[in-house]
């Protein structure tokens, strides 16, 4: 299984962004070069759904435009589940494959007011590849 280095500042900023957002999804992306998560990004959910999250494309090209200038690429876009567990939907799926992103990794958090958030990492390797799990590692901060 493949490994996501996730540092634990941008695991607590997800778990942040996620709890500021409840009840409506967060969504937000991490640039980084390698392997290397260098920023996260939090984006506004345009979505007119709570259960579901939408990109401003206006925003999506701003972000996209730091990241060149920092010498990034997207790495992870991240996500919360309010309210539910931290899994990939049929809905995320769709959406990936959907995406212009490649074999991005996909976080979902869970967030629920009455439970500590966790989340898990997923991407799709290759067009016709199923959906497969990352192992999250936590590590320190830079």
């Amino acid at each position: 299984m493949p490994i996501l280095r996730l540092p634990a500042a941008m695991r607590d900023e997800i778990y942040a962004h996620g709890r500021e957002e409840y009840p409506r999804e967060c969504m937000g992306m991490i640039g980084g070069s390698g392997e290397e998560l260098i920023d996260l990004y939090r984006m506004v959910n345009t979505s007119e759904i709570d259960k579901a999250y939408a990109d401003d494309p206006v925003e999506n090209i701003e972000i996209g435009d730091k990241m060149d200038e920092r010498g990034q690429i997207p790495l992870v876009i991240y996500h919360s589940h309010p309210g539910t567990e931290a899994y990939f939907s049929a809905t995320d799926e769709q959406v990936a494959r959907e995406g212009l992103w490649g074999p991005i990794v996909y976080i979902v958090a869970s967030i629920k007011p009455d439970a500590e958030p966790y989340l898990k990492a997923f991407r799709i390797p290759s067009d016709d590849a199923p959906v497969e799990e990352v192992t999250i590692e936590i590590v320190e901060n830079r």
